[in-house]
C-alpha cells in the first residue's frame, strides 16, 4: 500500500469536511478593485443560495425596511464580527446602536414600493440585493465569509442605479 496516496487522501478528506471551521475565510481581494471586497480560499465552500436569498431577504424586510429592531442578537446571526463592529462603529446615537443604512442608499425613507426586489449570485461568496429606497433604485453587494460555521455578512457595498 502507498501511504503517501492515503496520507494525501485522509488530509484532502478531512479539509473538505471541515469546510468553515470557524476561522473567517475571507482574505482582502489584491486585485484591480480598489476596495478591500474578501474573496473565498480555494478550499473553502462557497455559501448555499437559497440560504443566503433567505438571510438577506430576512435581512430586509424585517430589519432594513421593516420594523424589528437590528440589535446585538441580530448583529451576530447575520453579521461576521468585524461588519457587526462596523455597524455599530457608524451608529452616530445616543444609547448605542447598529447603523442599519448602511444597507440602503442615502436617500432612505419613503415611497411606496420600496424594498428588497431581488437577490442574485454574482461570484461565490457574493450576492447583489436589488433594492427601491425613496423610489431610488439601487444595488448593494454583500460579500459573505465563513464565521462559526456559517457563511455572515462581511462586508457590503451600496450603489445607486442610474
Amino acid at each position: 500500500m502507498n501511504f503517501k496516496h492515503l496520507n494525501f487522501s485522509a488530509v484532502l478528506l478531512v479539509a473538505v469536511l471541515a469546510g468553515c471551521n470557524g476561522q473567517p475565510s475571507a482574505k482582502e481581494n489584491a486585485g484591480a478593485d480598489s476596495s478591500s471586497a474578501p474573496v473565498l480560499e480555494d478550499n473553502t465552500p462557497a455559501p448555499d443560495s437559497a440560504k443566503v436569498v433567505a438571510l438577506l431577504t430576512e435581512l430586509y424586510n424585517d430589519y432594513v425596511f421593516g420594523r424589528k429592531e437590528f440589535d446585538r442578537s441580530a448583529a451576530d446571526y447575520f453579521c461576521t464580527k468585524k461588519m457587526a463592529d462596523e455597524l455599530q462603529t457608524a451608529y452616530e446615537y445616543e444609547g448605542g446602536g447598529y447603523a442599519v443604512w448602511k444597507f440602503r442608499t442615502p436617500a432612505q425613507d419613503g415611497a411606496q414600493g420600496d424594498g428588497l426586489k431581488y437577490v442574485s449570485k454574482k461570484a461565490p461568496n457574493v450576492y447583489t440585493a436589488g433594492i427601491v429606497d425613496n423610489g431610488v433604485k439601487a444595488s448593494a453587494d454583500f460579500y459573505f465569509a465563513c464565521q462559526n460555521g456559517d457563511f455572515k455578512i462581511d462586508s457590503v457595498t451600496v450603489s445607486c442605479d442610474q
